[in-house]
């Protein structure tokens, strides 16, 4: 089985997605071309709406592209989970969290980092700490690893900070 027109621009359109945002677009506006339904391409496209133009609501509309066309694309869900925590959409993103566990190839700590800013958003550091902890465990790479550590620091230090202001 060869790669389809869609991957091959997907593929170019990833290679400069943090460093050459003008070919990324291109490339990843000729795979959508070529195949609409690219769960991957669809997938970017959420990031590229979420990370760089700020709009929320077109992003989450890609995300939902990418999830009709193949429900089990792990990226889609990990991406898609973050966009909801910063819309605000908490019990969707919990919901959404808990399903994706469910799927081969997720990257299990960074769906243990989203349940953890939830619970931190929701004034819960003992369980935002716990969620941080299980992240690590399931870290496989030192620059995850090293991040968990920080975020585990600063929650830490926030929740010393809470309990002081209760007292």
């Amino acid at each position: 089985m060869s790669l389809t027109s869609a991957d091959t621009y997907y593929v170019k359109a990833l290679s400069t997605f943090r460093y050459d945002m003008e070919s990324s677009m291109e490339a990843l506006n000729y795979a959508l071309g070529c195949d609409p339904d690219h769960a991957p391409s669809n997938c970017l496209m959420g990031r590229v709406y979420m990370e760089y133009i700020k709009n929320y609501d077109m992003a989450e509309e890609y995300f939902g592209y990418a999830i009709a066309s193949d429900p089990k694309y792990p990226d889609t869900y990990e991406a898609f989970s973050q966009v909801l925590i910063w819309k605000g959409d908490i019990r969707h993103a919990q919901r959404l969290i808990n399903f994706s566990f469910k799927l081969p190839g997720v990257d299990k700590a960074i769906l243990h980092a989203r349940r953890a800013q939830i619970y931190e958003i929701q004034g819960q550091p003992k369980l935002a700490i716990k969620a941080i902890k299980t992240a690590l465990e399931h870290s496989y790479n030192s620059g995850y690893q090293w991040h968990f550590e920080m975020e585990l620091a600063r929650v830490k230090k926030k929740a010393k900070q809470m309990k002081k202001r209760k007292k």
